[in-house]
Parts: C-alpha cells; structure tokens; sequence
C-alpha cells in the first residue's frame, strides 16, 4: 500500500508546486509547459517510480559493494515477509498492510467498473440517437484538417437533433458528434476543435483521469489535477484553432464558445467543449490576449519541478523477504519486540526472543540458548568442550538508550567460559525496550 502513496504524493506535489508558482507568478509559464507538467503529474500516479529506483539502488550497490561489515537485525514491527519451501508467513505488520491493500482494491476495482459501465451506455445511446453524416462538404472538410493536423486515424462524423455541445469519444476509433449547426464558421471550428482533441489523445488523457480517480479516489488533490486537465485541453485547442487568426475571427470564436456553453456538456464521458464558467472565462481571455512564448528560465524550473517531485520515491523501502530452508510458527516474529538477526551473507544466525535482549547470552550454530549470569565464574580443572557460536552482551548508555553486542566466540559447555573472538556487529537503540 505504501507505493500507492509515494505514487499519488509524487503527482500531488509537482501538481501544487506548478500552482504555487503560477499563484504568486501567474504568467511564468507557456501554456503547453504547464500542460505538459500537468501530464507528467497524471502520469506519475500511473509509473512504479519508488520499485524503479529500489531495484536502480540495489543494482548500484551490487556495482559498488560496500566495504563495512555488518549484521542486519530485523524487528517484529517492520513488514517483514517469510518464505520456507512449503510454507509463506509474515509479521503482523505485513498482513495489516496486505489488508489495507486489499480493502483498496477492491473499493478501486467496484469504481472503475461503474465508470466503464456508465461510458459504454453513454456511447451507444449516443450512437442510436446520432446520424452519419455522408455531406461531401463537411467530409472533405475533416479530409482537410486531419492532413493538417497529421491525423491517419479512421475518422467518423455523426450529427444529432440533441441540444449537446461538440464531443469526441473513442481512443482508437473516434467518433465525432456535433448537434445542428448551420453556421458554417462554426461547424468548421467544431469539426477543428474536436480534431484538436484527437491529434493530442485528450481522449486517452480523459481515461487516464478516470482511472487515476478511481485509483487514487482518497486523495482530494486528484481531484483538481483533473479538473485542471480538463481546462488545459480545452486552452491548447483553442491555441492551435486560434494561431494566426485575425481579432474579428477571434471574437467570431469567441462567441461561438459562449453559445455552445449553454447546450448540456459531456466532459465526463467525453473530451466535449466546456460550459464551465471559470474556465469559459478563462478561455476567452487567452484567445483575445495569447501568451508569449516560453523563455529558457521557465524550461528550466519546470525541469527542476520534476526533478523534485520524485524525490519522495526515494524514501520508498520494500517489504524484507527472508528465505529460510524451513519455516514453522516458531520462525515467525509475533510480537513487536522480537527481532531476527543475519551475518554479512544473509544466512539466519539466530532468532532471538525479546527477554533475551537484556541478558548476557551465549546462541551456539545449532540455536541452543545458554544463560552466562557471571562472565568470569568457571570451574576449576575443567576439562574444556568448547561449542562455537555467538555472545551478546547488553550495555546501557545512561540515557535511556543501549547497545548490544555480538561477537564471534566459543563457550565451554559444562563451566561457561567464554572466550570471545572478533566483534561481528552492534545494535544501538535511542530508547532502550528491554
């Protein structure tokens, strides 16, 4: 579940960073910069980036092998997830968040099913009530406009008596539906507008935004980043109609959104002209004063922008997978304060209860646990069996905190001499649990 997250915060962030500056500095960026950053944010909801850079830092490290050697120690707490040959268990930690995951899902899985449900009714009732247009002049026209554009797709035109705005639906084959219009300007502008949408696949951004809804449907801020692509669309069409037009062509325009705004809109099923009155506003005022070009300065803190909002992903670390060549109950850490500890080469070295921590103990290769209560007391003549192993020892610090040691030794098994050998590792706790 925690991938989820670092995906939508990577999005969110460059989404309000974008609007943090352009509220303080409005006009700092083109619109097709801030269209573009506005689709990077929409993309980052959809692109892995915190498993990319996981597997970016393990392949570094494989490159660049650290020199220090240590123990790793693993706690009870953290998500922690066991493999055996026959058998798969986990912490509690880790089955808490597979829940949650799970929850998510399926809430997820029942909203896109719904919205996929809706659009495909929509189509065909729009479909059974809309006619193919076959008028040679308003086909040659589209005929025009997609060598224009640079459109190969297979293009259909289907005219209805509903008082609708002009909207395409469709990603592979797009569908053109425009209600009556006898202006000829008009129909022109439509059919444009609508192969603006086409030629910049504002239909597969529209779907992407569902999903990314329905997906991310806890985040607020997803929310926005849609309603802000919507209006982003709807600009960078009226960017490309508008190029080179003169003032009389740009009122003529202009008007003709104002009317069109007061016929029923299908933004959600479809890439359709808005009749949002801010954004209505909005247009109106960049087609009669379009923005200048973007400047080399804006390119670049743009790209910084993106830089940065990936930096979350960095802080990503993925649930610990341990292997072990045979797992039962007793494998398994239960409670928080149970820890299991590994040598340099990843192989199991003991697994170690919590009220053993506070205790000087000695763990032989084969698990078995010895209690060495006095460090020095032995017995004399004592015809030494030494076993190999490891020994603890837990030191406080005086400040609430302590560290515990493992070193490499041996103990003799009928008087618990110790005899310690080189220092294998250490783990130092601010508050100390035991």
């Amino acid at each position: 579940m925690q991938i989820i997250l670092f995906m939508t915060l990577s999005g969110s962030l460059l989404f309000l960073m974008v609007n943090l500056i352009q509220f303080f500095k409005p006009n700092i960026f083109s619109l097709r910069q801030r269209h573009n950053m506005l689709k990077i944010a929409l993309l980052l909801h959809f692109i892995p980036l915190p498993i990319l850079i996981f597997f970016i830092k393990r392949i570094i490290l494989r490159l660049f092998p650290s020199k220090t050697v240590s123990s790793f120690v693993y706690y009870g707490y953290e998500k922690l997830l066991f493999i055996g040959k026959d058998k798969i268990g986990g912490t509690d930690a880790f089955f808490n968040e597979f829940l949650v995951f799970g929850l998510w899902i399926f809430i997820s899985f029942c909203v896109l099913l719904f919205q996929i449900w809706k659009r495909q009714k929509f189509r065909r009732l729009v479909l059974k009530a809309s006619n193919k247009i076959i008028d040679y002049e308003i086909l040659n026209i589209i005929d025009k406009y997609k060598t224009e554009l640079g459109i190969k797709k297979n293009i259909f035109i289907y005219q209805t008596g509903a008082d609708i705005s002009p909207f395409t639906t469709g990603i592979l084959k797009p569908i053109i539906v425009t209600p009556n219009i006898n202006n000829t300007f008009q129909m022109r502008t439509a059919i444009y507008h609508e192969l603006c949408h086409i030629k910049n696949n504002d239909g597969l951004i529209l779907l992407l935004r569902v999903i990314m809804c329905c997906i991310y449907w806890f985040n607020p801020i997803v929310y926005f980043l849609s309603k802000s692509l919507e209006n982003n669309c709807e600009l960078i069409c009226d960017e490309k109609i508008t190029h080179g037009m003169d003032r009389d062509d740009r009122l003529q325009y202009g008007y003709f959104i104002i009317d069109i705004s007061t016929k029923k809109s299908n933004k959600k099923y479809a890439s359709a002209f808005s009749n949002d009155k801010n954004i209505i506003k909005e247009r109106l005022d960049f087609i009669m004063k379009p923005r200048k070009k973007s400047k080399k300065l804006t390119v670049a803190i743009a790209g910084a922008l993106c830089l940065v909002s990936i930096f979350p992903a960095f802080a990503y670390e993925m649930p610990n997978v341990i292997y072990l060549e045979t797992l039962s109950n007793n494998d398994i850490l239960k409670s928080d304060k149970e820890f299991i500890k590994f040598t340099p080469n990843g192989q199991e070295q003991n697994n170690i209860k919590s009220e053993l921590l506070h205790r000087s103990v000695f763990i032989a290769d084969d698990g078995t646990i010895y209690n060495v209560s006095n460090e020095t007391e032995t017995q004399l003549f004592c015809n030494h069996s030494y076993v190999s192993g490891t020994y603890q020892k837990h030191v406080l610090n005086g400040k609430g905190g302590c560290t515990t040691y493992y070193y490499d030794a041996k103990m003799c098994s009928k008087c618990n001499k110790i005899v310690l050998g080189d220092v294998t590792g250490q783990l130092t706790l601010v508050k100390c649990p035991h």
